[in-house]
């Protein structure tokens, strides 16, 4: 005869497996608030991947509010920035090494190398240059919030850029001026990159999150209006990198090799800041171009339909 179980224990093992998971989920998010405390965000970020792996919290778009009723408004801004900054688990910053030269920046007989534009290094094929995860990785339920912090925090550092003027110093020492533009375009860069996964990543979460689509939209708008003035500064960084290279290359007693390399510079970077283009560079961001040129055409439709 099959043993049945009665009500009773039935209800009593349930209570005791919901006060088990109610233990862990408790000792998981002190663990994780006692990590961003201590400054340790990406730590606390994979601490909590860990607990929602394993069913201890809400997966859906509630996950926000139930975070702040539970461990606070300061810890929960904590975490989303946490996640905003988990860096990138195969790069650093955004760079790797250029594989066409290198790590040289130039090819065969001084030609500069068109894959990283001379600068030695090319974006991370995993996180498009941002050098953060991707947002796949972050929690369902924060990947909204995650962006958008993420995207504010490039914005504002595109801007801060564009506060300071273009390096100068061509004539007094242009390998100096030339390396402090080189590290401003290669910093612009990893914020163009973080606006190309915010517009590929706002089509998707469209779909999952409907009632985000006007701040996700918002969003995009953001990246392509900031791209348009970050794209300004990047063409007069490759022109006073031409300049440099110039003089560089009229120097006395310049070494030959060194003279060719620098008058290959010159045209280079010259062409670059002619041609308004970086197809096939390591700073080209395709997808964030065409949302850019997609949101000029519907700015010029709308001047044209109220005239």
């Amino acid at each position: 005869m099959a043993k049945t179980t009665s009500p009773r224990r039935s209800d009593a093992s349930r209570a005791r497996a919901s006060q088990k998971r109610a233990a862990q989920r408790a000792r998981v998010l002190k663990e994780v608030v006692a990590d961003l405390e201590r400054g340790r965000g990406t730590r606390a970020a994979k601490v909590f991947c860990n607990g929602q792996d394993h069913g201890l919290f809400p997966t859906g778009n509630g996950l926000p509010r139930w975070l702040l009723k539970s461990i606070g408004k300061e810890a929960t801004g904590k975490l989303v920035d946490a996640f905003a900054r988990f860096p990138c688990f195969y790069c650093e910053n955004g760079l790797e090494p250029c594989e066409t030269c290198n790590g040289r920046g130039t090819i065969a007989d001084s030609l500069i190398c068109e894959a990283c534009a001379g600068l030695s290094v090319t974006r991370c094929g995993f996180c498009d240059g941002s050098g953060f995860v991707t947002n796949n990785v972050v929690p369902p339920g924060l990947r909204v919030v995650v962006l958008t912090e993420r995207t504010n925090w490039a914005s504002d550092r595109i801007k801060t850029l564009l506060q300071k003027p273009v390096p100068k110093g061509a004539s007094t020492d242009p390998v100096k001026a030339a390396k402090r533009c080189a590290m401003q375009l290669l910093d612009l860069g990893r914020q163009m990159g973080v606006f190309e996964n915010t517009v590929v990543a706002a089509k998707d979460l469209a779909q999952t999150h409907p009632r985000s689509k006007q701040k996700l939209a918002k969003l995009v708008g953001l990246c392509c209006q900031t791209a348009v003035d970050a794209q300004t500064r990047i063409w007069e960084l490759a022109g006073q990198m031409s300049m440099c290279s110039k003089v560089q290359a009229e120097a006395p007693d310049v070494d030959e090799s060194v003279r060719r390399r620098a008058e290959r510079g010159a045209a280079f970077y010259e062409s670059l800041a002619a041609s308004k283009t970086l197809a096939g560079t390591a700073l080209e961001h395709p997808y964030l171009q065409r949302a850019v040129a997609k949101l000029s055409r519907a700015s010029r439709k709308r001047s044209r339909g109220e005239q």
